[in-house]
């Protein structure tokens, strides 16, 4: 929006972290961060979370921007209802040699922007307040969490790893996003039902 500043890259505020992008394949992954190389738009990482594989980079405005494609649901591990994750280095050749070896990688040699069947698999806040926004999340939107570390929660609906994540990374009691500064105005959750994980 005209006007606004730059989101700063390591705010000191409660607000957006970052807007995760589902992609469909794993070789749309491949495709994607072939297509950024290629547009030399830097990375700000990318990481194997043993359920997923993403790529993290910046809007033009500063934004935290994630994109990812879950592996099998099949093969994650659940422990009394909590999901076992990861953040590893993502193995970029071994991305890359899979998909040259799918059927897809040869149908689409050109990138041209996220496929169609991408959606917005989660949402990442940093929260002044861990417990309060995990229980408001538990209460308001019926999500169960999903995995828990000092300053990070997990919270999902119908057994996915997780659709919301909240962190203090910012400090505890962090002020409010300055609404002169580039970030999320509103957001809607179009869940369901809750359903116990496994």
């Amino acid at each position: 929006m005209p006007g606004l500043a730059r989101r700063p890259r390591h705010p000191r505020t409660a607000g957006l972290y970052h807007v995760a992008w589902l992609l469909p394949t794993r070789t749309d992954l491949a495709r994607s961060l072939q297509g950024l190389t290629a547009a030399r738009y830097p990375l700000t990482g990318a990481s194997n979370h043993t359920v997923s594989e993403s790529l993290y980079l910046d809007d033009p405005d500063g934004n935290g921007v994630e994109i990812y494609a879950d592996r099998p649901r099949d093969t994650w591990t659940w422990h009394g209802g909590k999901v076992h994750m990861t953040v590893d280095p993502l193995d970029v050749d071994g991305l890359m040699k899979s998909a040259a070896a799918s059927p897809e990688w040869a149908a689409t040699r050109e990138w041209k922007g996220l496929p169609t069947g991408t959606v917005i698999g989660h949402v990442h806040f940093t929260v002044s307040d861990l417990e309060e926004a995990t229980a408001r999340a538990a209460h308001d939107l019926g999500m169960a969490v999903t995995f828990t570390m000092a300053t990070l929660v997990g919270l999902s609906i119908e057994g996915y790893h997780h659709h919301v994540n909240l962190n203090t990374w910012a400090g505890d009691g962090a002020p409010p996003d300055d609404p002169n500064v580039a970030g999320l105005d509103t957001w809607v959750f179009s869940g369901h039902r809750r359903t116990e994980q496994p």
